[in-house]
């Protein structure tokens, strides 16, 4: 069974409306989150400026609001009692499962997972969110991407401490036991030792401006 990423989640009749600005995936969708695994950040393109702040200043900032802007707008969404949206969901299972229900589980998994590396043309899975890495190695890549001036607009993270089955299986989607884990164009990049040694020794500025996702000049 396919997980449904267009269901909205209703707020709740106590709860404040959700905020005007409700940004998914760095587009205004209003009212609509994704109920499975939801980004952890939904940044948007910051104000222009007569002079701007050095591109990493500009990332680290857009990156907060979007984070900000993204939690805001689930805790206004969602409802008071959480109800199960679909039968198969990123949680961990209650009951043992058979091997055929795994296997369903895992199919289901990875074509959610497909869907979030496809998210964004820069995509973290990360313990934690941006401005709150829940690990040092999280923190790390997340301090990198910021000193490569990677572009807000092209980026999404993913926190797998909210979700145990997206935590197991994406290290299984991408045969790496470890996260902090990046993808670039829906392909893996690496953990962390691999980016810190790339980000050492110029691979990695190199590799992003081919891929054009860094901030360049005259991007507000």
């Amino acid at each position: 069974m396919s997980t449904d990423w267009s269901a909205p989640a209703s707020p709740s009749q106590h709860q404040r409306p959700a905020p005007a600005l409700a940004l998914v995936n760095g587009r205004c969708q209003p009212g609509k989150i994704s109920p499975i695994f939801p980004p952890s950040t939904a940044l948007h393109r910051p104000p222009r400026h007569k002079t701007k702040p050095p591109p990493k200043a500009r990332y680290l900032v857009g990156m907060f609001s979007r984070s900000v802007a993204s939690s805001l707008l689930r805790r206004a969404a969602r409802p008071a009692v959480r109800a199960p949206i679909s039968p198969i969901s990123f949680r961990a299972p209650i009951s043992p499962l058979t091997p055929s229900q795994a296997r369903l589980l895992s199919d289901a998994t990875r074509s959610a997972i497909d869907k979030a590396v496809a998210s964004a043309p820069v995509v973290l899975f990360m313990k934690g969110t941006p401005e709150t890495p829940q690990c040092g190695f999280s923190a790390t890549v997340i301090k990198i991407l910021g000193m490569q001036g990677v572009n807000p607009d092209k980026f999404a993270a993913f926190n797998v401490l909210e979700d145990a089955e997206l935590r197991e299986g994406i290290k299984e989607y991408s045969d790496w036991p470890t996260i902090p884990q990046l993808y670039v164009d829906k392909e893996f990049v690496g953990g962390c030792d691999i980016l810190r040694t790339m980000h050492t020794n110029g691979e990695l500025a190199k590799f992003f401006e081919d891929k054009d996702v860094l901030v360049m000049e005259g991007d507000a």
